[in-house]
């Protein structure tokens, strides 16, 4: 029995000396941290935003001024729309809502992670204005402290006014009266009971639920809350399927008229929410922008009559070094912008395709599917790199075809382009989608292409500052995609498309740059016109096109070309951009040109082949031709005809034999043989040279210098005796 008693004195004092522990320690932690009030009233400029060079962004970029509203002006559905959905015991706890704690600590227990969370609304203020993103215990500690002075200090309405005067609704919009006038252009006193239900969907998570943005997710939230609205008794029945019937609000002119600080401070939405929190206090936004970059993009695009979105990277950070858009980010059908990225750079890693290799370019169905080139022209057999410079279609279908569809998606969604099932046909080679991209994903691709095959998503801010604290800094995360020798290739047949194919609008610029166009049209009409183009250090992305799917008259070889012509002029106009690398495993390889064009085979060329015999050609190394050719060192010929045919032997080719050989007819006849000819290639020899009575013997042989090819022996010729009985049509001996 002493024993026991022992025992039980020895965990009461244990436990004991760790609350007098934890107590010392919470009151060291805590010490310092005390409620101001004036972090309680968030200033008007939220986000300051810095270029490249850590230079304050100039007033231009400026954002609207916060406005405060009283609890009392509200209608009483707005107030109880956060109170149903963040804190429904709001007005019965002290600040810490027990009962909710323990509902998800025994989740979290269940599901063996932290997936829920407790926090109040008092919480949440204390959180977003005076603590830091710092997962500790020092910083739960403070929140505790700070939430009961906060609780003893204010009323209930008073911390639930403050709350909706302070919370973050993404846009870089702060609190219920901004964020009224934004989504819905108007006072926060006239809003529905949808458009409360929205506002407080928004809180979770305002990138993700945004109406502009998802709008499906966006009203799916919207509608829980209004559940839970209704079944807290917020809202009556009918006020509840009324509120259920309101559509979405439609994005207004003021999120169309887009510069770089919209799409920076978009950007730190995501980032914030995948940190568990939004932007409270003094939010600090250093970006990548480059200013001289931005004033080019904004004079290439001035004057151009309709939507359009320009935009500039940094190939070795990724970084965006300017941005311009009348447009969010909306998803497009990418036209023939795609084909390098998801067809050709595939199949030349995969060792299918070479920029050399063959295709007959053709009239052709695959089942029901009949593409066709643009202005339903053909061209026979060509290479694959001017199938790229001047953006065939029935090439790429074909090169799809031999890759597979599936096989191209693995490679896509490396680049963030996964290919929705749906689309997974042959059409997508031509950019057939039925949403398509956003036009930055697709220049994110080109940009691995210009990072010798690396992809790494491109990103507005490199840092994020939070009351002076950085809470973020980007690491530049790449993984391979291509070959550095595939996104070579790709690029060099790129460069092709800038000195005579769709790009050549580029051509004169006095550096190396590798373009691809795109265009997209329904009928007749054109919707949409890209140029994408890059250089060693920059890709640029120019788009032009509708909202609303209106034509535009131009192609991607026009207007966005030009564009691109003047951003790039800007960009390298003090200081040239060094030419592409080429890697070791990219080897020259001389072909035989004769092969290439009369058999649509790649072969090595003949060591002495003439120059204008031989076409030259970069390869992967591990897909290079390994047949040689021997055409001039042992010239061979297909074997010409024979007839005998009034008083004349008559030896023709049924095809033009190769120029590039010289030629002896050999005549054999009793045991005799003489040369009858030897000269240049000759599409018919005749020989008059007959008698009767005798057989004779030809033999041609091709010959090129002093390389002597395989003669090649024809029929036996025989003449009949002169005096044999006459027959029509009978030969001159006969006669």
């Amino acid at each position: 029995m002493k024993t026991v008693k022992k025992i039980f004195l020895v965990i009461i004092c244990a436990a004991l000396t760790l609350i007098l522990l934890f107590l010392g320690y919470y009151f060291i932690a805590t010490k310092q941290v005390k409620l101001e009030e004036s972090k309680l009233l968030l200033p008007d400029t939220q986000v300051v935003i810095y270029s490249r060079e850590n230079e304050k962004v100039p007033s231009s970029f400026s954002f609207s001024k916060r406005s405060v509203v009283c609890l009392e002006d509200l209608p009483s559905h707005l107030p109880s729309a956060f109170v149903c959905t963040e804190d429904k015991r709001f007005y019965q706890h002290n600040g810490f809502d027990l009962i909710g704690i323990a509902r998800a600590s025994v989740q979290n227990l269940k599901r063996g992670r932290f997936s829920q969370g407790a926090s109040t609304i008092s919480q949440q203020l204390i959180k977003n204005t005076h603590l830091t993103l710092d997962k500790t215990i020092v910083r739960k500690l403070k929140e505790f402290k700070l939430t009961r002075q906060l609780e003893r200090r204010y009323s209930k309405d008073e911390i639930l006014e403050i709350y909706l005067n302070t919370i973050y609704f993404g846009h870089n919009r702060y609190g219920v009266s901004d964020a009224a006038e934004f989504y819905f252009n108007k006072e926060a006193s006239e809003l529905t009971a949808a458009e409360s239900a929205l506002l407080a969907a928004l809180v979770k998570a305002p990138n993700h639920y945004s109406p502009f943005k998802n709008p499906e997710k966006s009203l799916a939230r919207r509608n829980t809350v209004l559940r839970l609205m209704a079944e807290q008794n917020a809202l009556s029945e009918k006020e509840y399927k009324t509120a259920l019937n309101t559509p979405l609000p439609t994005a207004n002119a003021s999120i169309n008229a887009r510069n770089y600080s919209h799409f920076a401070v978009e950007e730190m939405d995501k980032i914030l929410e995948n940190l568990g929190t939004t932007a409270n206090g003094k939010i600090e936004l250093f970006t990548y922008l480059n200013t001289n970059t931005q004033a080019a993009l904004e004079r290439a695009c001035t004057g151009l009559d309709c939507d359009k979105t320009c935009i500039v990277i940094d190939n070795t950070t990724h970084g965006v070094e300017g941005y311009c858009s009348t447009v969010p980010s909306i998803k497009r059908s990418p036209g023939s912008l795609i084909k390098p990225l998801i067809v050709y750079a595939p199949a030349f890693e995969e060792g299918i395709l070479s920029p050399a290799s063959p295709i007959l370019d053709e009239r052709i169905n695959f089942g029901e599917y009949s593409p066709k080139n643009y202005g339903n022209e053909y061209h026979g057999y060509v290479s694959v790199r001017t199938a790229i410079a001047k953006s065939l279609n029935i090439p790429a279908v074909k090169a799809l075809n031999h890759l597979t569809v599936a096989k191209a998606n693995l490679y896509a969604q490396k680049m963030g382009l996964e290919i929705p099932q749906n689309d997974q046909t042959l059409a997508v080679a031509l950019g057939g989608m039925e949403y398509g991209y956003p036009f930055s994903t697709l220049v994110d691709g080109y940009a691995t292409l210009a990072s010798d095959g690396r992809y790494a998503p491109s990103h507005f801010i490199r840092e994020i500052k939070q009351n002076g604290q950085t809470i973020y800094r980007r690491e530049v995360r790449e993984h391979t995609v291509f070959s550095p020798e595939t996104a070579y290739l790709i690029t060099d047949t790129l460069r092709s498309a800038v000195k005579e194919g769709t790009a050549k609008r580029l051509r004169a610029l006095p550096f190396e740059v590798a373009a691809k166009t795109g265009t997209v049209g329904i009928g007749d009409k054109n919707t949409d016109a890209y140029t994408v183009a890059y250089t060693s250090n920059h890709t640029v992305g120019v788009w032009l096109g509708n909202a609303d799917n209106s034509p535009v008259a131009t192609t991607g070889g026009g207007l966005p070309c030009e564009a691109t012509y003047r951003v790039l002029e800007a960009i390298y106009e003090d200081d040239l951009p060094d030419d592409f690398d080429r890697p070791i495993g990219v080897q020259e390889v001389a072909l035989d040109a004769y092969a290439i064009l009369h058999e649509q085979r790649l072969q090595l060329a003949d060591p002495i082949a003439p120059i204008a015999e031989v076409k030259c050609e970069l390869f992967d190394s591990r897909y290079a031709p390994k047949e040689q050719s021997d055409r001039f060192s042992a010239p061979k010929i297909a074997t010409p005809k024979i007839e005998l045919r009034e008083k004349k032997v008559r030896i023709f080719f049924e095809s033009t034999p190769p120029s590039y050989y010289r030629y002896r007819i050999f005549k054999k006849a009793n045991g005799k043989e003489e040369i009858v000819y030897d000269g240049a290639a000759f599409k018919e020899f005749i020989d008059e040279a007959l008698a009767a009575n005798t057989t004779y013997q030809y033999a041609v042989q091709p010959y090129y210098q002093q390389n002597l090819g395989t003669s090649v022996y024809l029929p036996t010729i025989f003449t009949p005796k002169k005096d044999a009985p006459p027959i029509a049509n009978a030969p001159w001996w006969d006669k």
